[in-house]
């Protein structure tokens, strides 16, 4: 297996030709950690990141020709994760090792893959990333699993900001489309997030603010194109899930999907919840999409929840964790930055 861990990411990227530059294309802060640890088999094709120049991280695969007894699954990680989100080193009675409970119902390393699209883990939201800095990271993750499985078709698994990079991979290269069988989208910011409301302008919301243009764009036509089969997992109450509250409870959910709701479910519940993995794992398993009928059209929010303004000053609940999350981003810049110098 290919190892590269953060302890070994200056090493790494001093002898590389490419470095991590200080800015990102679209102007924001270096907020990426270094190089996540990559454990896919030694002949799996290295991906450079097309944002930072070191490897992509992440897991899968055991030789290029290992048979295939399911369709693989590509899991993809939220907003300042990693792959390392899928594969927990200890369980919980609110989170589960996903990449364990599907091996224990037969999937092997050759059918199950994730990556880490923008570096190591940072942790409480201390550096944050966008979807368009990451579509052709994405891209170039699923042809590379095609290639080297050999499968006609993948799944896919998404979280939160996964959600709407996987959408958009798949809106900017229609023709892979016909290459993924089953999409299960949790948690997803597909029509915005309660955080970015009055925050439109912060990298990482200028996308997925609610009404924003990238997601009108995103959205434009139909929300679930092809033959994929869709599940979305929300809370969907408007008063658990901190990403989604009040007129936001249902907006992860995409008409033509299976739309599961699971009340009093947290954020990252809905992707690793002890019960909430074994809805999604049967519905990839499934197979057959091609004769399946198409979901229902996504309901409206629920009514008599807590309301948020639709414009101007977020909540105070939100314009905190807002400013929670801006301090962090910029003590975590200065301390890596002081430490260079």
């Amino acid at each position: 297996m290919r190892r590269l861990a953060c302890g070994l990411a200056v090493v790494a990227i001093v002898a590389a030709p490419v470095t991590a530059r200080a800015e990102h294309a679209t102007g924001h802060p270096d907020w990426s950690c270094c190089p996540a640890l990559a454990r896919f088999a030694d002949d799996v094709p290295e991906l450079l990141d097309a944002e930072w120049g070191y490897p992509v991280g992440g897991w899968g695969g055991i030789r290029r020709g290992a048979p295939l007894n399911r369709t693989p699954v590509i899991f993809v990680h939220g907003n300042g994760e990693d792959a390392s989100f899928w594969d927990l080193d200890n369980e919980s009675t609110l989170a589960v090792n996903v990449r364990e409970r599907f091996r224990a119902d037969g999937y092997t390393d050759q059918e199950m893959w994730a990556l880490s699209y923008n570096g190591a883990r940072c942790g409480n939201n201390t550096c944050q990333t966008s979807n368009e800095v990451n579509v052709a990271d994405m891209v170039a993750f699923i042809e590379t699993v095609l290639d080297y499985t050999g499968a006609q078709e993948v799944d896919i698994v998404a979280h939160s900001l996964g959600v709407t990079l996987v959408r958009r991979a798949l809106q900017v290269r229609p023709d892979l489309q016909a290459r993924v069988e089953d999409a299960v989208f949790a948690s997803g910011a597909n029509h915005g997030t309660t955080a970015c409301r009055g925050s439109e302008t912060i990298i990482g919301c200028h996308e997925i603010y609610p009404g924003s243009p990238w997601l009108a764009a995103l959205n434009d036509g139909d929300e679930t194109p092809g033959a994929t089969r869709y599940m979305t997992v929300c809370d969907c109450t408007g008063a658990v899930d901190h990403f989604f509250l009040g007129p936001d409870a249902r907006s992860p959910q995409l008409d033509g999907a299976e739309n599961l709701e699971v009340p009093g479910s947290a954020h990252f519940v809905t992707a690793r919840g002890p019960d909430v993995y074994g809805r999604y794992l049967s519905f990839v398993k499934q197979g057959g999409p091609r004769a399946v009928v198409r979901g229902t059209r996504r309901q409206p929010s629920p009514s008599g929840r807590a309301s948020l303004p639709a414009t101007g000053t977020p909540a105070p609940a939100t314009a905190a964790a807002v400013a929670m999350l801006l301090a962090a981003s910029m003590t975590a810049v200065v301390a890596r930055r002081s430490a260079r110098a």
